[in-house]
């Protein structure tokens, strides 16, 4: 097997093939390895559906990577304008201690800042995300799909 120097993530956009970036369809069409997100293992993947409806031939050796979707983590996108609002609400319910903000998201200026409150007052760049882990939510049952939210809705 050969040694995988770099992780590059692809972006493949909303969800129509025709809006994967050009440097992430240059990957695909390169000899990099293919590494895939599915929710559970041995289940269909949506970006490898992209992928695919993009007419591009998935690699023999691609693999599936299991990441489990939780509600637990939330992501923030084009924090920009309201950071000093958001580290506000952060910390009135005691989640900064486990948020993560990340600047310039994959390009050579990355910066990762672990200490989100001493972002407060500073200027942030527009290409910029939050991650916020909430590790005291309390798990409830797990309703899958808009009909059954509706019904459940109804109920009450």
């Amino acid at each position: 097997m050969p040694a995988y120097e770099k992780l590059i993530g692809a972006s493949l956009g909303p969800g129509d093939p025709e809006l994967i970036n050009r440097r992430s369809w240059a990957v695909l069409q390169s000899d990099a390895r293919w590494l895939y997100p599915v929710k559970k293992a041995q289940e269909s993947s949506y970006a490898l559906s992209i992928v695919e409806r993009g007419g591009l031939d998935i690699p023999a050796d691609a693999e599936e990577l299991v990441f489990p979707m939780t509600r637990d983590t939330g992501i923030l996108l084009k924090v920009k304008p309201l950071i000093d609002e958001i580290i506000e609400l952060l910390a009135g319910r005691d989640l900064l201690a486990s948020s993560c903000f990340i600047d310039k998201v994959g390009s050579p200026n990355e910066r990762i800042v672990r200490d989100v409150a001493s972002l407060k007052g500073e200027k942030v760049n527009y290409l910029s995300l939050l991650l916020v882990q909430n590790p005291k939510r309390e798990r409830g049952q797990l309703r899958r799909g808009c009909r059954q939210r509706q019904e459940a809705g109804d109920a009450a």
